[in-house]
């Protein structure tokens, strides 16, 4: 019987020593963030409002004016992001950061699902003809204005010829066919589809 109740004591013992090696696997934690708006009192105008300045057209913030900076953190899965070229992403990080960094022609507005300008200042479909009418005095980073030669430039030479990620130009085609493209002025393009979609 003495020799049972050492055995006991000494697994209890070892149990307690092994369970205080053992490290808990629990996420980090970052300090809480006060929120200083309240969400509810914040009021969006039903539709994006474009507002020209000095021949330059801006698209109004829908959301109250913020601080500039500050950090951004995006939780991903997985690796960290291939590539910072939206048109060679192909994985979902890269995907992410592009989508964060870089504007497109068109958005769909998160709350209604309607399609609403984003780069462009305005659109109008007659038919299977889809106008895009750019803003004005938008920029690259180097300070060269977009205008609808990069818009050609994007679609003929890259998404169109397949290269990158070629999911958008799939997704672009209807029944195998690519849409036309075409350049009206500097500020304005015409893509036509041959039927309707």
């Amino acid at each position: 019987m003495k020799n049972f109740l050492k055995l006991l004591l000494v697994i209890i013992l070892l149990g307690s020593c092994l369970r205080l090696c053992l490290n808990k696997d629990l996420p980090e934690t970052y300090p809480e963030i006060q929120v200083t708006q309240d969400i509810k009192k914040i009021t969006h105008p039903p539709v994006n409002i474009n507002v020209n300045l000095n021949g330059i057209d801006y698209l109004q913030s829908q959301a109250p004016i913020g601080n500039f900076g500050g950090e951004l953190i995006v939780s991903t899965i997985g690796e960290g992001p291939k590539t910072f070229n939206p048109c060679n992403s192909k994985d979902a990080t890269s995907s992410t950061m592009a989508g964060i960094m870089f504007d497109g022609l068109l958005t769909t507005n998160p709350r209604t699902g309607n399609i609403e300008p984003l780069l462009a200042k305005s659109y109008k479909v007659q038919g299977n003809s889809y106008y895009i009418y750019l803003r004005k005095g938008i920029q690259w980073t180097d300070g060269t204005p977009i205008t609808a030669d990069d818009v050609i430039y994007t679609y003929k030479d890259i998404v169109f010829a397949g290269l990158g990620n070629t999911a958008t130009r799939d997704a672009m085609m209807i029944e195998g066919k690519l849409p036309e493209l075409y350049k009206i002025d500097d500020y304005t393009v015409k893509f036509i589809t041959h039927k309707s979609f």
